[in-house]
């Protein structure tokens, strides 16, 4: 069993979706915006769904209008929606009711410390807030403020931690900071149904209770 929540994005193949399901994780997310590089078509998001059980499939929107979204939510049958950067709270507003995790992207570590304002503007519409350290490739091991801050906003909010640091960094950071879980990432097949987790085996490993 894992010791902290775990989110797994960007599903585009049925290997990674049975990887991160028999790993236990808590939500798998398929990015269904037409422009997005890593798009799933929503009858092949259904199709490698329908082989799962346990986890909460989630809908990535990177740009995707309210309606669209709403309506993808009903007709998809979603579990939660996922809200992308430069959706701002109106967006989350005419959104509510759903269950909706909000992507922030840190683009510099010292946004962390102004990230209370925000988190207070979107808590009414937001289920959980998904911040993000590995777009921008910041590593926030040795970031003593940016932690500090992190573990308060984990007490106050639901977050998740999207992070660029290495498996034990990740580990450390979570024992430090305490958020709800963290989000990984998942990629290509380099043929299908063949993929090394070589990187994620060993994060999962260190996230099992002994």
């Amino acid at each position: 069993m894992l010791t902290t929540k775990v989110k797994a994005s960007q599903i585009t193949n049925l290997t990674d979706a049975r990887y991160f399901a028999a790993m236990g994780v808590d939500w798998l997310g398929f990015s269904l915006d037409p422009t997005a590089t890593d798009h799933v078509p929503p009858k092949k998001m259904q199709e490698m769904t329908a082989w799962l059980e346990g986890p909460a499939i989630v809908g990535e929107f990177s740009m995707a209008s309210a309606q669209t979204i709403r309506e993808s939510f009903e007709i998809l049958n979603l579990d939660f929606v996922q809200l992308g950067h430069f959706h701002n709270a109106d967006t989350a507003r005419a959104l509510h009711g759903l269950p909706i995790i909000k992507e922030i992207i840190i683009e510099n570590l010292e946004d962390v410390l102004q990230l209370n304002s925000t988190l207070i503007q979107l808590l009414p519409y937001t289920s959980i807030f998904l911040i993000d350290f590995s777009k921008n490739g910041l590593s926030i091991e040795n970031q003593i403020n940016v932690l500090q801050s992190l573990k308060q906003f984990s007490n106050a909010f639901p977050i998740l931690l999207k992070l660029n640091d290495n498996f034990k960094s990740c580990s450390k950071i979570i024992e430090t900071v305490e958020p709800l879980g963290i989000s990984v990432t998942g990629g290509e097949e380099e043929a299908v149904g063949v993929k090394s987790f070589d990187e994620l085996d060993e994060l999962f490993e260190a996230l099992m209770d002994e």
